[in-house]
């Protein structure tokens, strides 16, 4: 990706309060689902909300609140 796509990206995640990812770990390596949990861990310590789909387990933010359908 080029880095002014990758940094207008950053620029609009940063600014939004709510994120809205759908299978945001799909096809990342361990460093790459390690950066995503670490951004949205600040994003939720800052006050904002995420709602995201997964098929992978989400145990390592501790501002977490499941809502399971099946």
């Amino acid at each position: 990706m080029h880095p002014l796509l990758r940094n207008a990206g950053k620029d609009l995640l940063q600014r939004a309060l709510l994120w809205v990812l759908d299978e945001p770990l799909t096809a990342l390596d361990t460093a790459g689902v390690q950066q995503v949990f670490n951004a949205m861990q600040v994003h939720l310590e800052q006050g904002g909300l995420i709602v995201l789909t997964s098929h992978q387990p989400i145990t390592t933010l501790s501002s977490l609140t499941r809502l399971r359908l099946s």
